[in-house]
This record gives structure tokens, C-alpha cells and sequence, in this order.
């Protein structure tokens, strides 16, 4: 498996117990997570990865009423 993980989110507590739990998966440090679904991008294998981001805005939006 590969874990890619932006950088922003390194530190987290949550990041760090991922990699505990899985310690042989390769980990490639990423600026942003967006760029792994961009065409250009082929070190994907989007059926063995987990991608560990940052949430920068907020998780939920208002509706209009």
C-alpha cells in the first residue's frame, strides 16, 4: 500500500497512528492531495493508497434556503 501525506498533516496524531498501524506501506510526502488527481500525475495505484490531507475549509456548507 502507499500512503501519501501532505505535508500540512504530517504531525497530526491521527497521521502518526495510520503509519504505526501500517509500518511496511511506502509513505510519499505530498504539497497537496489535489495533484495526485491530476492526468500528469502516475505514481498512483488508486486501489492499494490512502491519502492523508488537511481540511482546509470548513466540513460543512450552508444551504440555501
Amino acid at each position: 500500500m502507499i500512503i501519501y501525506i501532505e505535508k500540512q498533516a504530517k504531525d497530526y496524531k491521527q497521521t502518526k497512528n495510520i503509519l504505526e498501524k501500517f509500518k511496511s506501506s511506502q509513505v510519499i510526502y505530498i504539497d497537496n492531495y489535489k495533484n495526485i488527481f491530476d492526468k500528469s500525475y502516475k505514481n498512483i495505484d488508486s486501489k492499494k493508497s490512502l491519502i492523508v490531507a488537511k481540511l482546509n475549509s470548513s466540513a460543512i456548507t450552508e444551504a440555501p434556503v
